[in-house]
C-alpha cells in the first residue's frame, strides 16, 4: 500500500467511564480502556450488503442501511465478541458509528474508491493503533482500488498486529465480466505498498479454486476463516476469508460459541442478514 493517511489513535477518556455508555460519540472512537485477552481475540470479518437484508428491505437494492437489519447484524456480532471486525459494503460513517457504540469498540469508515458506494470499516478494541485509508493507492496505470483498502497497525499488549481489511473488485463491472485480472492487480498493490500484514481478511470475489487463492497460497498466507452463519454457503462457493501469514507470531482456531439460531431477520424467515456468511477466527500468541 502507498500510506495516503495514518491516524494515530490513543483514547481520551477517562479509564473510569464505562466504554458502552457512549455520548457525543466523534468517528472512529469510543469511550473507556477495553482491556484484551492477551492470548486469544477473535477477529470477525463480513460483507454486510449495505445493511438491508438480503432480498432488500428496501424491495429493491440500494447502497441504503435498513435499521431492522442494522439492530440484528449488532445484535448477532455481539453474540460473537469480537476484538476485531472487518466489515465491506458499509454505507456511511453514521452506520459505522452505531456499530461501534453497540458494539463498546472503536471505528473507522472509508469510502470505496473506484466505486464510492462500496464503502467499509475498520473497528476493534486495542488501546493503541494506527488506521490507514489505503485504498487510493494506484493499482495499474491511473486506476485506484475499486472498492477499499483498509489497514490497522494496532498494539495488543505491546505486541504489533497488522490487520488488511480488503474488498476486491467484482465480475460485476469488469469488462466481459471477468475481473480477475483486476483482483490480481489490487492484491499485488496491496504487497508492493506495504509490508506483509499479520492477517488479510475480507471479500475476494473469488472461490478457492482460483488464482487470486493461489496468489495468497503462495505469498506465505494460510486460508484460516470459519464459517459463522448459516446463509447456505458450500465450501467451494466461499470468497470471504481470513488469511494470516504463516510466519507471524499469531496463529488461528476456530470460533467457539457460535450463535445457535438462524441469520434471518426475527419474524421474517425468508429474509437473510447479508447475502455473504460471517467469517470468523480466534486468534493465539
Amino acid at each position: 500500500y502507498v500510506r495516503r493517511r495514518n491516524r494515530a489513535l490513543s483514547p481520551t477518556d477517562s479509564p473510569e467511564e464505562p466504554y458502552n455508555k457512549p455520548a457525543n460519540l466523534k468517528r472512529g472512537r469510543t469511550r473507556g480502556n477495553p482491556v484484551l485477552n492477551p492470548h486469544s481475540l477473535t477477529l470477525i470479518s463480513h460483507n454486510t450488503y449495505w445493511f438491508q437484508g438480503m432480498p432488500s428491505r428496501w424491495g429493491e437494492e440500494r447502497t441504503e442501511s435498513h435499521a431492522d437489519v442494522v439492530a440484528a447484524l449488532i445484535s448477532f456480532y455481539r453474540e460473537l465478541e469480537p476484538d476485531f471486525l472487518c466489515l465491506q459494503e458499509v454505507p456511511s460513517p453514521e452506520t459505522c458509528d452505531k456499530v461501534a457504540v453497540e458494539l463498546g469498540m472503536r471505528g473507522h469508515y472509508a469510502q470505496g474508491g473506484g466505486r464510492p458506494a462500496y464503502g467499509g470499516a475498520l473497528l476493534w478494541r486495542a488501546h493503541d493503533g494506527v488506521f490507514d485509508d489505503l485504498t487510493h493507492t494506484r493499482v495499474r496505470d491511473e486506476r485506484i482500488f475499486e472498492r477499499i483498502c483498509l489497514v490497522l497497525r494496532a498494539k495488543v499488549n505491546g505486541e504489533p498486529l497488522v490487520i488488511a481489511n480488503l474488498h476486491l473488485s467484482s465480475n460485476r463491472f469488469a469488462p466481459d465480466c471477468c475481473g480477475g485480472r483486476t483482483r490480481l492487480n489490487e492484491l499485488e498493490a496491496l504487497f508492493r505498498a506495504c509490508s506483509p500484514p499479520d492477517i488479510v481478511a475480507g471479500d475476494f470475489n473469488a472461490r478457492p479454486d482460483s488464482a487470486e487463492y493461489v496468489a495468497m497460497i503462495e505469498r506465505g498466507y494460510v486460508d484460516c476463516g470459519s464459517l459463522l452463519s448459516a446463509n447456505r454457503c458450500q465450501a467451494n462457493e466461499r470468497i470471504d476469508y481470513i488469511w494470516v501469514r504463516e510466519d507471524s507470531a499469531v496463529r488461528a482456531e476456530d470460533v467457539a460459541g457460535i450463535p445457535d439460531r438462524p441469520f434471518t431477520l426475527a419474524g421474517k424467515s425468508s429474509v437473510d442478514l447479508s447475502d455473504h456468511p460471517v467469517v470468523g477466527a480466534r486468534l493465539t500468541w
